[in-house]
This record gives C-alpha cells, structure tokens and sequence, in this order.
C-alpha cells in the first residue's frame, strides 16, 4: 500500500463521503472508530460502482449496531460493490461473508479449527506436482489453494510476482498523476 502511495494514489477522509470519481484510492479506517468506518461503507452501499479491498479484514466493523458491512455482503453483487477481503484466521470471518463468498484463496492455516472450517467449503485440489491435496496439506511458500464456490473447484495457484513488480503494474495502469492526483 505505501509503494502506491509513492506512484500518486490518494489517500481519502472515510468521515467524508466516498469519491465519485472513478479512480484508486487509499482509506485506513482506526479500529478505534467503528461509528466513521460503518458510514462510509454505508455511503458506499448507497453509491453502488465501489470495489473494495481490505487488508485486515477482522477489523471491519461487522456486528450490530454496524450494519454496513453485512449490507454490502448481501447485496454487493447487485450493486456493483465488489468486496476482496483478507483474514488471517477464517474463524474470524462474518457469517455474511461466509454465505456470498465467491472465491476463497487459502494458504497454509495453522489452526486445526481454521483448516476445519475451510474444509467445511473446499473439498481436494491437484497439487503443484499433481499430488491430490486438501486444506491439511503444507503448500510450498507463498503458494495458496484458490476455490471457486460456483465450480466447486480448488486449484493451486503459484506465487504472485514480487512487490517491486506488482507495483510496475500498477504504475502502467495509474492514470498520469497531476499535481500529486490524478488528472
């Protein structure tokens, strides 16, 4: 997130309203202000046309009286509110996110209840040297188990490229910044 910062992707206020301006932008909501962190998913709900991305995903608000995030899991698809969120324990995950999840990526879990409640959803995949495996299965580093829900089909993906190449990627595609944003 930060070497975006260096290639010009603004940084927004979530006790603002979120830009309506297509583009990419960068919000760290402070676990320690859920009421600021429910409005603006909620501003994003209403608005429709927000893809969303969470590092740390137990840190959203996600029970009563913070509505948002449930909101967005439930209708998301049909408001155009795409949601990648990341946890490090699936044991953390909101039942809301449970039941829309589309795609899981899993790497190596170490808690035998986070694998249990993996395994409850994807069954065996084809291992990186064909080997049938399943969640208990130790991938090799920076290797993860990606489930399509709708296929009910696992698959082993390989590691991604590098953080110095996924941000040459992105500075590809950024708009030419102007001024420090985007023109």
């Amino acid at each position: 997130m930060n070497g975006l910062e260096d290639l010009g992707v603004p940084e927004i206020d979530i006790k603002k309203r979120p830009p309506v301006k297509p583009g990419l932008y960068i919000a760290r909501p402070k676990i320690e202000d859920p009421v600021s962190t429910n409005r603006f998913l909620m501003d994003c709900w209403r608005q429709e046309e927000t893809g969303l991305f969470f590092d740390e995903g137990f840190a959203i608000p996600q029970h009563r009286p913070f509505n948002a995030f449930d909101y967005i899991m439930i209708q998301g698809r049909s408001k155009n509110v795409p949601v990648i969120a990341c946890y490090q324990r699936p044991r953390l995950l909101s039942q809301q996110l449970l039941s829309n999840i589309e795609f899981f990526a899993v790497f190596h879990l170490l808690k035998p209840e986070d694998r249990e409640l993996i395994d409850g959803y994807v069954g065996y995949a084809e291992g990186p040297n064909g080997e049938e495996i399943d969640v208990n299965y130790k991938l090799p580093k920076h290797y993860c188990l990606w489930y399509d829900v709708n296929e009910d089909q696992a698959t082993v993906l390989r590691p991604c490229p590098g953080p110095d190449a996924i941000l040459e990627i992105f500075a590809a595609r950024l708009p030419k910044r102007k001024r420090g944003l985007f023109a």
